[in-house]
């Protein structure tokens, strides 16, 4: 009897019926439906800051199907965003025998290597997610800022070049080209790039035209073009929400002193929030260059802009006390040295800057 249940067993397997086939067939479609969908709300969690929630997902998805790609490249960027490097590893070391590499597992390996500051290792594993899809940007992208923030300029630039560029230049390609170029401080190359770059930028994208607009104009100063800098800092101001409106005022500041144009400076000044930190700090370096100018008057009528907001302001003191030094006006310099001790007796400049006024003192006795 028992020989006759092994014989028929194998015979009635084969035999099953095709309804019990195309049961099983709809069985797995429905479960692979189910886990993507699951997939889709997790990464949705994700998206929403929901970690937990979306651990628990994909947890459930990978208890049913171990393998499903697209969960496990979705754990691994909760793990990252919890703080879990080693399981995040882990995860991904189950891609290793993919052939060719999983492009989006190698660049989630850099990410890992790049948040630990291992700039060799997230370069290397971006370069192989780029070469497994070449046309992905954002890839290439990743390749060459980590390069960058390993200061491996000179790789970045073999990189760019050993790689087909896009058939339509984008302004995030030629923005790439200028930050090697500006790396490698070869400030003329960057600058056509970083120009190409905006020319090419959609106007509904304005914080990527202020961010070109900002490394075009301290391109221009780096290669001493100050009145580029001037015009391309202009046109940022030109935007009533600019973000950072005194940081650009304070660059046209530092232009037009380098352009030996005092007033121009002055001007740009004026243009600050007179009781902002930016508008004294800016008024002082004018003050600074008129006094290496010998124009000592209008040196200390920068210095007393500033004392009349901030009375105990320490530079403006220290710079008042100088000025009086360097005009010959001992009583001026001994009045702004009491009311820098006063304010500041901590403040070891102040030894020094009694030194000089004695010293004056005796020299304008002799």
């Amino acid at each position: 009897m028992i020989l006759i249940v092994i014989a028929v067993a194998p015979f009635w397997s084969a035999c099953q019926s095709p309804v019990s086939v195309e049961r099983q067939k709809a069985a797995e479609k429905w479960g692979q439906v189910r886990a993507d969908v699951t997939c889709r709300l997790a990464e949705q969690a994700l998206r929403n800051g929901s970690l937990d929630d979306a651990r628990a997902k994909l947890e459930t998805v990978l208890q049913t199907a171990p393998q499903h790609e697209t969960a496990r490249l979705l754990l691994v960027r909760v793990l990252i965003e919890q703080g879990e490097m080693d399981a995040a590893v882990t995860v991904l070391k189950s891609f290793d025998a993919a052939d060719p590499p999983n492009p989006a597992a190698a660049y989630l390996m850099g990410v890992v290597a790049e948040m630990d500051q291992r700039y060799a290792d997230a370069a290397g594993h971006y370069v192989t997610a780029a070469r497994t899809v070449p046309t992905h940007l954002p890839y290439v992208v990743a390749a060459v800022e980590a390069m960058l923030s390993g200061e491996d300029a000179r790789g970045a630039r073999r990189f760019l070049a050993s790689i087909k560029p896009p058939e339509s230049p984008t302004s995030e390609w030629h923005g790439l080209l200028a930050e090697v170029a500006r790396e490698e401080n070869d400030y003329a190359a960057a600058i056509v790039e970083y120009e190409r770059a905006l020319t090419m930028v959609s106007s509904s994208a304005p914080e990527r035209v202020s961010e070109l607009q900002w490394r075009l104009a301290t391109a221009y100063q780096a290669a001493g073009q100050f009145g580029d800098a001037v015009r391309m800092l202009e046109q940022i101001l030109a935007d009533d929400d600019a973000e950072n409106r005194s940081g650009a005022l304070d660059q046209i500041v530092r232009c037009h002193l380098a352009l030996n144009d005092v007033d121009g400076a002055v001007r740009a000044v004026d243009r600050m929030e007179p009781d902002g930190p930016a508008a004294a700090e800016s008024r002082l370096l004018v003050a600074r260059d008129l006094i290496e100018a010998s124009d000592y008057a209008f040196a200390g009528r920068q210095i007393d802009a500033v004392l009349t907001i901030h009375p105990d302001h320490a530079d403006a003191l220290m710079l008042k006390t100088l000025c009086g030094i360097r005009n010959g006006d001992r009583p001026a310099a001994e009045s702004a040295l009491r009311r820098w001790q006063s304010s500041h007796p901590d403040d070891p400049m102040i030894a020094a800057m009694r030194f000089s006024t004695s010293n004056s003192s005796r020299t304008a006795d002799d």
